[in-house]
């Protein structure tokens, strides 16, 4: 909702970049508005230290930014605020050479009010120096599981008000009898220099703007300076309650009065929903409810750690698709804008953060304080940022940290009693792997555990198939030990997995074992106080290289790939949640529903040899024909909806081989009029097969025999590597259909609707 009288000037775009890796910007006056940075990179905002210079990959250290902006003139006598959404992971920022502040906690949001430092008869210019180096007794510390890219990851503004303004609104809303209640504590400050009398309210409306409620107004009267903090309370008839299978959200504004007339408001998105763990497992709006899901990091292909909301809601659409209700957002406070989509998406999140492989080898005992400190500072921060949030039912404090060491034991439990202090109407946890000999839970509302069996074989003395087979017995059993220690509290898997190399099969980490583990684990996670499980992870994603499994830069744990491929994992992971969720497994097929017909040449002899027409040809394609790809597609395809990233999602598993299994058909200028593919899949009914792919003729130059000479040309080709092929296609596809059998393609009739199509195909050819 957009809500007046509020102005903000966004400060995202081209900014000056430079590294500094001596750190001595400042002797150098990189941050005095007249330095002269001509020569420096350009960059966009958001972006990482990559995105500025690419021949800095993996650089640790401090980079500078720098922009020139001018605000408004009739931005005058209001309270300017400077907000940044995220800079990773220290920033100290200046403004026309006046030192702002610095800021260490590099996921959450930071701000400083420029009302008397910004210039309005000139123009202005801001210089950040930010520092992605680990840091003993930061949070992260010196040991993280990620990789730390530096950068202005997320949004810059100015944001301008009144100085009698909204600044802050938390509303705590579930369902009762007959609707919802709702609590809205609104603090009020007044930065002018005299007192101001005014008048507040809250309005409580729907996604679509329908008011459905109005709390107030109420008098208040602020002295210069002063704040004034004051809650409404109330009950919404009919209001709905948010869930993963109905998300309704509403909008709860509060505005500010002064003789009639609005001078500051401000809107916070909300929903009603209560959550609690019971002895037997989790209550959603008092229903039982069992969560499936997965670990998410934030990485995206295109832009590593800065905000990409195009990738995450891909991520939590397809995640949905799979029968997930649950989301971790590991191991740090996440984009609002990832938590938006999850409340308007309907995926129930976990929010953490970055309290990490806490131990005594990387920092030692001299940090402890300031690391609690830190972490004391971020949860604080993100309970504050994040609380009104429906989406969000945990904050946890903590992952994997080393419980044996006592002054870890209790740092965890008393962030969890902060945690519960700041917000008891969410579930408050630190996430182990040490439960099975050092657990910690007396405060934890779930008990929240981590657990890799199959992948620590090696270091029970079992091999890897004596692993997978024990890997149900394994969560069993001290599952249940430690069920006898807590018996009120219900368990949550919040990590297990395994990992694959994208595209190989048949060894210790191929896509084939990755499936079976995971399935093999869920099994044993049966126990009726067992309250969900979450895979680890979505995506393979970047993490410090030689630190793990013999010096991979990639963590190779996703069921998909970095470039966001399904892996066969995914397919294991789909229909194991959809069956835990009751969900019908099989998705509509691309093209109209039902309609979906597989065709196979059992073997490659007897090949019919048919030439281009004359003028036209055909040529193998490298990666700067996608675009060209996607537009044939775009103007042949009558059924499916080709977006910009069809062609990777298709052929992104093995981008090499599209030179030799991809091709543009050419006519005489040398035009792209179609393509078709001479594809391939290694587990095709658990068979090695050839597959003829995306077969497409513009409709300008159909009717001329291209597709029977492409299907000529690349059946050879299948013929050079594989022994038989397949195709799919729809049913509706008659033209095509009949191509396909002069080929000598047959009929697949093992699917149960098959039989009674190719009757219909039959009768129709006829």
């Amino acid at each position: 909702m957009t809500i007046e009288p509020r102005d903000l000037l966004s400060l995202d775009g081209p900014w000056r970049f430079s590294p500094d890796p001596h750190a001595d910007g400042e002797r150098l006056g990189f941050c005095a508005p007249g330095f002269s940075d001509r020569l420096w990179r350009e960059t966009p905002v958001p972006s990482v230290f990559e995105a500025g210079c690419p021949g800095i990959d993996f650089y640790e250290g401090v980079c500078w930014y720098r922009r020139a902006f001018s605000v408004p003139a009739s931005w005058r006598g209001k309270r300017m605020v400077l907000h940044f959404e995220a800079v990773n992971y220290r920033a100290k920022v200046w403004l026309n050479g006046v030192l702002l502040g610095e800021h260490r906690d590099g996921f959450l949001p930071f701000e400083f009010d420029v009302s008397e430092t910004v210039l309005f008869d000139a123009g202005n210019n801001l210089a950040v120096s930010v520092d992605n180096a680990h840091h003993e007794g930061d949070v992260p510390g010196m040991h993280t599981g990620w990789r730390g890219y530096g950068g202005i990851l997320r949004g810059v503004w100015l944001n301008a008000t009144g100085r009698l303004h909204v600044e802050g609104l938390r509303v705590v809303a579930e369902p009762c009898a007959g609707g919802g209640r709702v609590a809205c504590r609104v603090l009020v400050r007044n930065a002018r220099p005299a007192k101001a009398g005014c008048s507040l309210s809250v309005s409580i409306s729907t996604q679509a703007g329908e008011v459905v409620g109005t709390l107030g107004p109420r008098a208040l009267e602020l002295a210069a300076g002063a704040c004034n903090e004051t809650t409404f309370e109330g009950v919404i008839a009919n209001a709905h309650a948010w869930s993963p299978s109905s998300p309704a959200l509403y909008h709860a504004v509060a505005r500010i009065e002064e003789q009639g007339a609005v001078v500051d408001a401000l809107d916070a998105r909300f929903g009603f929903r209560r959550i609690e763990a019971t002895p037997d497992g989790l209550a959603l709006n008092g229903g039982h409810i069992f969560l499936t899901g997965f670990n998410r990091h934030e990485d995206s292909p295109r832009t590593a750690m800065a905000s990409d909301s195009a990738t995450v809601r891909r991520d939590l659409e397809r995640m949905k698709d799979a029968g997930a209700n649950f989301v971790r957002l590991c191991h740090y406070p996440h984009d609002p804008a990832e938590l938006d989509l999850c409340d308007e998406l309907g995926m129930l999140a976990f929010c953490e953060i970055p309290l990490y492989f806490w131990n005594d080898v990387e920092e030692g005992r001299r940090t402890n304080s300031a690391r609690v400190e830190s972490a004391r500072r971020q949860l604080e921060c993100m309970i504050a940022r994040d609380a009104n949030h429906p989406a969000v039912i945990f904050w946890s404090v903590s992952n994997e940290t080393s419980e044996d060491e006592p002054a870890v034991a209790e740092a965890n439990s008393a962030l969890i009693r902060r945690a519960r202090v700041l917000d008891p109407t969410r579930l408050c946890v630190h996430v182990s792997n040490h439960w099975t000999s050092h657990p910690h839970f007396d405060d934890d509302d779930v008990i929240c555990v981590n657990g890799y069996p199959s992948i620590d074989w090696p270091g029970h003395g079992m091999s890897a198939d004596g692993a997978q087979g024990r890997a149900a017995d394994f969560w069993r059993t001290n599952l249940a030990a430690l069920r006898s220690k807590y018996p009120s509290k219900p368990v949550l898997v919040t990590e297990f997995g395994y990992c694959s190399f994208a595209g190989t099969h048949g060894h210790a980490f191929g896509e084939d074992r990755h499936a079976q583990v995971i399935e093999a684990e869920f099994a044993g996670m049966d126990a009726p106080y067992v309250c969900g499980a979450a895979i680890w992870c979505w995506a393979d994603h970047p993490w410090p290289a030689g630190r793990f499994h013999g010096g991979l830069s990639i963590s190779p744990f996703g069921v998909v790939s970095r470039d966001r491929h399904a892996l066969k994992p995914l397919d294991t992971a789909r229909r194991m949640f959809r069956a835990r969720q009751a969900l019908d497994t099989p998705p509509p097929p691309p093209w109209p529903a039902g309609t979906g017909v597989v065709m196979i040449r059992p073997h490659m002899r007897d090949l019919v040899d048919t030439p281009f027409p004359e003028g036209y040809g055909i040529r193998p394609m490298s990666v700067h024909d996608i675009g060209l790809w996607t537009d044939i597609q775009r103007d042949a395809e009558p059924y499916l909806e080709i977006k910009d990233g069809t062609f990777i999602e298709q052929f992104g598993d093995d981008l090499a081989a599209i030179a030799w299994r991809c091709f543009i058909i050419t006519d005489a200028k040398g035009r792209g009029v179609g393509t078709i593919s001479a594809w391939y899949s290694r587990d095709f009914r658990g068979e090695d097969y050839g597959r003829i792919h995306w077969v497409a003729v513009r409709p300008s130059s159909q009717r001329k025999g291209l597709a029977r000479s492409a299907m000529s040309f690349a059946m050879k080709k299948l013929a050079q590597w594989h022994d038989r092929c397949y195709l799919d296609t729809s049913a509706e596809r008659i033209g095509a259909i009949k191509l396909y059998l002069e080929f000598g393609f047959e009929p697949d009739l093992t699917p149960a609707n098959a039989p009674t199509l190719w009757q219909d195909i039959h009768a129709r050819l006829r």
